[in-house]
């Protein structure tokens, strides 16, 4: 399916102005409403758009931005689409100023259309040279015409590619515990992917490990820990961090999975399997993305 041939023109709209975020959604939330024959919620809807924003503070980046609501009034999807007169930050905590908004009104049965919807425009709109094409386009039929002859398609089922986390934080086999200590707690992560230098999936360090290498074996044997209260494991651990290497205490990956595996089946895994992160590799076994509960949360529950 065709990422053109699901827009309507009517719904794009080239040089958008607006020095404020509540005043671009405003005015784009306006003139959807009106094309649509909607009620009139705008307040309402923006608010919403805003708020989910403001609440999961997910910041905007590569110049896209995803203000969406779920209305009742329709049940369709309608999805609008802004090229901003002059890139703009949004949110203060935004890494990108925005460039393209893409307005989604989401009814509760097209939950899954909106997600393949969006991913279509990720996975076309991450290329430079495609957002440029966008935002120099003149015309709503313009942008029709360049996603057309671009085949841009919509996939039919929801996937890894649609949830996942593709920037990530991995380590080296050579890499030392002090680096892999500091990305734990700099990232706040408790699993880190090890790759090889071309991003092949080499093993996976669970902090739990980390620190399990820090209490001594005999201790951890032991039933009555009442009577420990001596730091000195730890101590005799941080002298030795710079020395003891990732491959040391990494561990086999036991939870990979392909782009294309179906949300239900990833979701099972995540609840029933071993692993709390899915490991997501492309065709030539390269690691391309990250899914946990989180992901499964924020892009699937919460976007």
């Amino acid at each position: 399916m065709r990422l053109a041939n699901l827009l309507n023109p009517d719904l794009i709209f080239v040089n958008q102005g607006g020095d404020t975020r509540e005043e671009i959604y405003k005015d784009v939330f306006n003139k959807m409403k009106d094309k649509l024959g909607l009620a009139d919620e705008t307040e309402h809807q923006v608010g919403v758009m805003i708020d989910r924003e403001d609440t999961t503070k997910i910041p905007y980046e590569k110049g896209i931005a995803l203000p969406h609501s779920r209305t009742v009034t329709s049940p369709d999807l309608h999805v609008g689409l802004a090229i901003l007169g002059k890139p703009l930050k949004l949110k203060c905590n935004d890494i990108d100023p925005a460039q393209v908004v893409i307005m989604s009104l989401i009814s509760e049965n097209t939950s899954d259309l909106y997600l393949l919807v969006l991913s279509a425009f990720s996975r076309y709109l991450i290329k430079a040279e495609n957002m440029a094409k966008l935002i120099s386009a003149r015309s709503p039929g313009d942008i029709i015409d360049i996603l057309h002859d671009d085949k841009v398609e919509v996939k039919h089922n929801v996937t890894a590619e649609e949830v996942m986390q593709t920037e990530f934080p991995q380590v080296r086999k050579d890499d030392s515990i002090s680096k892999a200590l500091d990305i734990f707690v700099g990232e706040n992560k408790k699993v880190l992917p090890v790759t090889d230098q071309d991003m092949h999936l080499v093993g996976v360090l669970d902090a739990h490990a980390v620190i399990e290498r820090a209490v001594p074996e005999y201790i951890m044997m032991m039933d009555n820990l009442n009577f420990l209260t001596s730091f000195e494991p730890f101590e005799k651990f941080l002298k030795e961090e710079e020395s003891i290497k990732v491959s040391d205490l990494m561990r086999d990956p036991i939870a990979v999975i392909p782009l294309d595996n179906p949300l239900i089946q990833l979701t099972v895994k995540l609840i029933k399997g071993p692993a709390a992160t899915l490991f997501v590799v492309d065709g030539e076994d390269k690691l391309v993305g990250l899914i946990s509960i989180r992901e499964l949360i924020k892009n699937v529950l919460r976007r």
